[in-house]
């Protein structure tokens, strides 16, 4: 007789796992001996059961997997409620073919519990992935109640480790030949592991050459290894990498950017110039190391590089030592709710209203009260030193225009140009929009200060910064006022992905973006009142910072606006380096949708080079070739957020219940995942969902969307920044499990005050 999949997995298996008492029926026999059935069920079960779905469609080669209901915690001697239960088991196959269901004794009392992926649901990679919750409820991981933890290793390959889950979880796929499959399990009150169903998992295709990616993730750990350890430019015997540290690659890049984005990204910034801006501004210099690290197609910051770079440029080498362990360490508590909050959480880069506090009471037991004293005095002249380089940095990127009005007048060759526009990009783009960012963070900081002492409440902040015309703010408005012309002239050249050549700009793009009328209430002017201004300016005089509370309050408004500001006009350079780079690919007939596979360096070295023009088209060609099959490899390996050890990438761990939560209430609706630009259209009273929070998406503001949801990205990100500021509900940086849970859902509810997400269909 023919059985369900699930069925006949749990029979199959019963001999090597330990398998809940379970008893299986169909259709056509339940109708014919129901009553039979009922005592019989009645008559096994001690305790409440739960009764289960088992399709013939869920067999299927596309996943119906969880597609169709189970009834848990029904009392068997309960006829009217057991009956029920399988009844809707039965009408939830929607199908009058002969159907099964079965019962399963219900285990309340667990320890945890969870799924396990024998191999990557994506690609069919050799990794297991096991997600599970901690507690008595075994369905919390199932029902997507909870994205609880999540542990990654991969197959076959010896594991240094005494945890119980992982080694049960390696023994589960050994027996099942380490072929795909999806087991749901638990561990019991007596510390036993016990499996509800087996199924196979339906994986998406199977990639071609899985033993170069494994090879190379092994070449990865060996290299990662060495940079881990002593850095001698550097304060700190270690170091982690992450994802989504400082400049976050994960939130404006993506995991997987393709090769131009990612070449881009490190040439204009995180090679050099974001180290150039740290030391202009009275941080230590840190040499240009670079700060990010490409592994395997995945960007990471350089954690310790990062700290390092926070530190005062005058303060003593061995103050550094002491406190930079005192960071780390608290890093390796809690990387997972510090790794995209370095600067707000985790060091102490400016002087505000509480900072002095905060330092003496952490720091206590680490400096001496003169080390103290000295660190407290080189962040104020810090701050005090921004004070004053405020204009300078606005008047540095107010000058892009002019460049860029006069390379293009200019009859020169475009790798000309693209060297010349990479380097304005630089120098008067990214260096005083880093800058800017920076101060803009100590503005913020300032005014949450403030919050704690009880200057300003958390409604006033929001409506300080709210009365700020930020860049998103006046294009909406002006989407209205200004003919089609003149809006695209100035801002014709956002995109989606600032540093993706293949999304269209908001000209090329027009119709995708902005089809009806924008309805948008402009700003209240907020003021503080005396009582504030007198305490202000109290905190200023202890704190011997050396501002009025005019130039206080200018100082913050300028900093958030001109961080926006100055990122906004660095665009314009980006996208006249694409535009350059797209003739570039016509002159050498280079198809257009190749060209992200360029890497920037193929470009430059033109310029600095000579090279016969013949040859400049099969050089450009040749790269691409290369690039493009590299990051066809890269992009199916997934690698964890965070590296604190090489043996990370052959087995990690981390906990996705972090995100950043903007609002309040309950928002809900249906899901509008944007993807590709053909899903830009008809977003209005859709729940959005983009992979990054990156500016480019800035339109999305213009239709009348229900909320917004990101999977990466923090609470300092663009995105949570426009949230806050157009009152969008919003949840920033969810993670990619969570993410891809709700993109593959129809309808999703978000209670923001709970914290909670529940897919309705």
């Amino acid at each position: 007789m023919q059985l369900p999949e699930k069925i006949n997995n749990l029979i199959k298996y019963s001999r090597y796992f330990n398998i809940p008492k379970f008893i299986y029926f169909n259709l056509i026999n339940y109708n014919s001996n129901k009553k039979f059935i009922l005592k019989k069920i009645k008559k096994e079960f001690v305790g409440n059961v739960i009764v289960r779905s088992a399709s013939f469609l869920e067999d299927n080669n596309i996943s119906n997997a969880g597609k169709y209901i189970s009834v848990p915690d029904i009392d068997p001697k309960n006829t009217f409620a057991l009956s029920l239960a399988i009844k809707k088991v039965f009408q939830s196959y929607q199908s009058k073919s002969n159907q099964y269901v079965f019962v399963q004794k219900m285990l309340n009392k667990t320890k945890l519990s969870g799924v396990i992926f024998t191999a990557d649901r994506q690609n069919s990679l050799p990794f297991t992935t096991i997600n599970y919750t901690i507690g008595k409820k075994t369905s919390l991981i199932t029902s997507g109640q909870t994205n609880g933890k999540i542990i990654t290793f991969l197959n076959n390959h010896k594991i240094k480790t005494k945890n119980k889950l992982i080694k049960f979880s390696a023994q589960v796929g050994k027996i099942l030949n380490n072929q795909p499959y999806d087991i749901e399990f638990c561990l019991d009150k007596d510390n036993k592991f016990k499996i509800f169903q087996i199924r196979k998992l339906k994986v998406n295709y199977k990639i071609k050459n899985p033993k170069k990616i494994i090879q190379n993730l092994f070449f990865l750990k060996n290299k990662v290894s060495k940079l881990l350890g002593k850095n001698y430019l550097l304060n700190g015997n270690k170091t982690v990498f992450s994802t989504m540290t400082d400049w976050n690659p994960a939130e404006i890049l993506g995991i997987k950017p393709k090769p131009l984005a990612l070449s881009l990204y490190k040439e204009i910034i995180t090679n050099h110039i974001w180290s150039v801006s740290r030391n202009e501004l009275g941080y230590t210099n840190v040499r240009s190391l670079p700060l990010l690290h490409d592994f395997i197609g995945t960007p990471y910051i350089d954690v310790r590089l990062d700290i390092n770079s926070f530190f005062p440029n005058e303060l003593n080498s061995e103050v550094k030592n002491k406190i930079y362990k005192f960071y780390f360490k608290k890093f390796q508590k809690n990387p997972y709710n510090l790794h995209d909050k370095i600067e707000s959480n985790l060091v102490y880069n400016c002087l505000d209203f509480s900072t002095k506090n905060k330092i003496n009471s952490s720091l206590k037991t680490v400096l001496t009260k003169k080390e103290l004293k000295n660190f407290i005095n080189k962040l104020t002249a810090l701050t005090n030193k921004m004070f004053g380089l405020i204009n300078l940095n606005i008047d540095r990127y107010k000058k892009i225009d002019a460049f860029i009005e006069k390379i293009n007048k200019e009859k020169i060759h475009p790798i000309n140009k693209i060297y010349t526009l990479v380097n304005i990009a630089k120098y008067d783009g990214a260096l005083p929009f880093a800058n800017l960012a920076r101060m803009g963070f100590v503005g913020v900081s300032f005014l949450n200060s403030m919050i704690e002492k009880n200057i300003i409440s958390n409604v006033e902040k929001e409506n300080f910064i709210n009365s700020i015309d930020l860049v998103t703010t006046k294009m909406l408005l002006n989407k209205n006022k200004l003919t089609k012309e003149k809006f695209l002239k100035a801002y014709g050249h956002l995109r989606p992905d600032t540093y993706d050549i293949d999304q269209k700009n908001y000209e090329e793009g027009f119709d995708y973006y902005f089809t009806e009328k924008i309805n948008l209430k402009r700003r209240k002017r907020f003021k503080f009142n005396k009582q504030q201004n007198y305490l202000i300016k109290k905190y200023l005089k202890k704190n011997n910072l050396k501002i009025s509370v005019n130039q206080f309050f200018e100082f913050i408004k300028k900093s958030i606006y001109h961080r926006e500001n100055s990122k906004f006009f660095y665009s314009k350079v980006v996208n006249e380096i694409f535009k350059e780079i797209k003739i570039i690919g016509k002159k050498f007939s280079i198809n257009q949708n190749n060209l992200c596979y360029l890497k920037i360096e193929d470009l430059l070295q033109l310029y600095n080079n000579f090279s016969d023009t013949s040859l400049v088209s099969p050089i450009l060609k040749k790269s691409i070739k290369l690039n493009k099959v590299n990051f066809s490899l890269n992009k199916e390996l997934n690698l964890p957020d965070i590296i604190n050890h090489e043996d990370d990438l052959t087995c990690s761990f981390r906990n996705v219940d972090n995100f950043t939560y903007i609002g309040q209430g309950v928002f809900f609706g249906k899901i509008k995942y944007l993807s590709l630009p053909k899903d830009y259209k008809n977003i209005n009273n859709r729940v959005i969902c983009i992979e990054r929070a990156d500016p480019g998406f800035d339109f999305i503001f213009s239709k009348k969307i229900v909320g917004l949801i990101t999977c990466y990205g923090g609470p300092n990100s663009h995105m949570a920044i426009r949230c806050n500021e157009l009152n969008v509900p919003a949840i920033i940086g969810c993670g990619r499990s969570t993410f891809d849970n709700i993109i593959n859902s129809k309808i999703v509810k978000i209670d923001l005050d709970t914290k909670k997400i529940l897919k309705l269909s």
